[in-house]
């Protein structure tokens, strides 16, 4: 071979080798990119002079598609050169479009929209998901509530509670403690600052008031004031029975109101003079039908009576069933002596003549009879170990009267009138004990009269029984022979309770007197 040859193979071959070094140094050095390009780079950024606020308010546009969000979260670190730690948790992909807007609200838009949360603790914001984030606050990454306490002075805190329920958001809470009169809300920045308005309107200083009551009960008073006042948390009201007074606490805008329901319900109270006149009337014997009253009503001297319907009692046995209700301006005088001139009349006697005084709206009682005791015997147990307990009882008979007056501004009286007559005429007798048999007639009318104006209830028929038995001593009561040596009768007496009522309204101003057996206004005072 020749020397050229060898020499030109020589060069090739080393030239070949230079070739091949440089092809395997640049394949390194290709290779050393790869990994560097592929290997997480931290993001070293120069100190700023802006604050962080001012950095995360600059404006950008986002527009990325189906990307890492790790990746979108470095490209706004880098655009607002902050400081960010992302936990290892973080993981998806986004996809966002906006144009224009504050770094701080895309990276809002973006840790939402993947469920994710972020803090900001010196000037680092560390980025991690929405469990991680409840776990370390105690809360939701998107609850923006607060907090605030007030101390109330005047309102109770129901009160105010139920003013603020209708403040508050649909993520607000409220909180009152009665013994502190403490109130804690939480809420909205927005609508704390809307309650805290509500809790000032409300939270004023309340005027203290004592009332002295001289004709109302204070109890009953309290009662109805509580409607205006504690009902509607302007106030509070109590009463001291013992006094007679009462305690307002209320708004100073609210006082001339409770002031003037006070004076009207403590006015003074009204009363009714009740003047009654009852009478008996004893029937002749042929003259069962009772007195003939339209003989006495058409005599112009006694006055104009005009009588009422037919009433039927709730009468037992014997009793009238020709009760009649009559009112008008007689002469009580003159109507008695018609009564006694007439012929199917015996006999006429008063029975009796109250006058009695009645507080509107109450009950008063007129009794003119017995009050009878009876004795019901109990046996508890058997044998010798049997005990026997007697329970003595009583029952009202005679004639008894209710009166129940109201009293109407314009004069008149309405009158609730229940009258009764009543007489015992057997006894039932038992092994407890006897029960006496009554004889009751009732009626029950309600009317509306003018002041002075009389009022006559008749008809009111009872028929007394009266057995007698006469004869020799001894021998009338000896059985089988008694009948020889003695006379047994029985007599039937009928007689008619007639009843006059004049009620009179008194305004308590008058001075009032007895004046021959009558009660009379001696003077009045304006």
């Amino acid at each position: 071979m020749k020397p050229q040859n060898i020499l030109s193979k020589k060069i090739v071959g080393v030239f070949a080798l230079s070739v091949l070094g440089v092809v395997m140094m640049s394949a390194a050095s290709v290779s050393r990119a790869e990994e560097k390009a592929t290997r997480p780079q931290p993001i070293l950024l120069s100190e700023s002079k802006e604050s962080l606020e001012d950095r995360l308010n600059r404006k950008i546009a986002l527009d990325v598609r189906d990307m890492n969000i790790v990746d979108v979260i470095k490209f706004l670190a880098t655009k607002g050169e902050f400081n960010v730690v992302i936990s290892p948790a973080v993981d998806g992909r986004t996809t966002v479009l906006l144009n224009n807007v504050a770094i701080k609200d895309a990276m809002d838009i973006v840790v939402i929209s993947n469920k994710l949360a972020y803090s900001i603790q010196n000037n680092i914001i560390q980025i991690m998901t929405a469990v991680e984030y409840e776990a370390m606050y105690g809360k939701a990454f998107g609850d923006k509530t607060q907090v605030a306490t007030f101390r109330l002075q005047y309102s109770k805190p129901s009160y105010v509670l139920a003013a603020l329920d209708n403040v508050k958001s649909n993520v607000g809470k409220i909180i009152i403690d009665e013994d502190t009169g403490s109130v804690v809300l939480i809420d909205t920045p927005e609508s704390i600052a809307k309650m805290k308005k509500v809790v000032g309107e409300i939270e004023q200083p309340v005027e203290t008031i004592i009332y002295n009551l001289q004709y109302a009960k204070a109890d009953v008073v309290a009662d109805k004031l509580r409607m205006r006042i504690d009902a509607k948390s302007v106030g509070s009201i109590s009463a001291d029975e013992r006094s007679n007074q009462l305690i307002v606490r209320v708004f100073p805008g609210r006082k001339d109101e409770i002031e003037k329901i006070i004076r009207h319900l403590d006015s003074p109270t009204k009363e009714v003079l009740i003047e009654a006149r009852i009478l008996q009337v004893i029937l002749k014997p042929n003259y069962d039908a009772g007195v003939d009253w339209s003989v006495i009503t058409k005599d112009k001297d006694v006055g104009q009576i005009q009588f009422a319907n037919s009433f039927s009692s709730g009468s037992d046995n014997l009793a009238s069933n020709y009760g009649q209700v009559g009112f008008g301006t007689v002469d009580i005088n003159k109507f008695v002596l018609k009564l006694r001139s007439l012929e199917q009349v015996s006999e006429t006697k008063i029975l009796s003549n109250p006058q009695i005084l009645a507080i509107n709206n109450e009950e008063s009682r007129i009794h003119i009879g017995d009050t009878v005791p009876y004795i019901i015997s109990t046996v508890s147990g058997t044998g010798d170990n049997a005990i026997t307990s007697e329970d003595v009882r009583f029952i009202d008979v005679g004639l008894k009267l209710n009166v129940t007056p109201s009293i109407n501004d314009d004069g008149m009286v309405t009158m609730r009138l229940r009258p009764e007559i009543s007489s015992v005429v057997d006894k039932i007798t038992s092994k407890g004990g006897g029960i006496p048999q009554v004889n009751k007639t009732e009626v029950e009318t309600t009317l509306v009269v003018e002041d002075g104006t009389t009022i006559i209830m008749a008809g009111l028929r009872k028929d007394d029984k009266t057995h007698s038995k006469k004869g020799f001593p001894i021998l009338m009561d000896v059985p089988i022979i008694d009948k020889v040596f003695s006379r047994e009768a029985d007599a039937v007496t009928s007689s008619e309770i007639v009843i006059f009522i004049t009620p009179h309204i008194l305004t308590g101003k008058e001075d009032y007197k007895f004046s021959n057996g009558s009660i009379k206004p001696s003077k009045s005072y304006n």
